[in-house]
């Protein structure tokens, strides 16, 4: 499943929305996130990929593949998303090291830390197809 098609929205959704550990977490939680992976034309990657999802009451509820007003705008290189979901680096280094730069009360983001390890770890068992020259 490509990165970000609505096939893999549709797994992550699955996914996430089934685990309780996550709920649990983020049973609280009512907030939109854009994701932007930004284009590495010298690996093969030659637009940004634009991405977001809503949060509400911990489920996933909305995906879409444009870019919309959101609570959260998180940006970066697409290696350092493809470091992420491969397990090389967690997001919250990646945050803090701003390798990824969040748009939004970074405060706020943290508050659900470990909300968000979780959501990284599920999407970590997605069969994920890269771009370019990522696998």
């Amino acid at each position: 499943m490509l990165l970000g098609s609505n096939e893999w929205w549709a797994e992550a959704m699955k996914i996430v929305n089934s685990d309780e550990t996550y709920y649990q977490l983020a049973k609280n939680l009512n907030k939109s996130y854009t994701f932007k992976v930004l284009a590495e034309p010298e690996n093969g990657i030659s637009e940004n990929i634009i991405m977001g999802y809503k949060i509400e009451n911990g489920k996933i509820v909305d995906h879409w593949e444009d870019e919309r007003p959101t609570d959260f705008v998180i940006a970066g290189p697409y290696k350092v998303w493809y470091q992420i979901l491969k397990g090389k680096m967690g997001p919250v280094k990646a945050m803090t090291m701003r390798k990824l730069k969040v748009k939004g009360p970074l405060p706020e983001m943290l508050k659900y830390n470990k909300a968000t390890l979780r959501w990284v770890e599920l999407l970590r068992t997605i069969k994920t197809e890269f771009h370019g020259n990522y696998e």
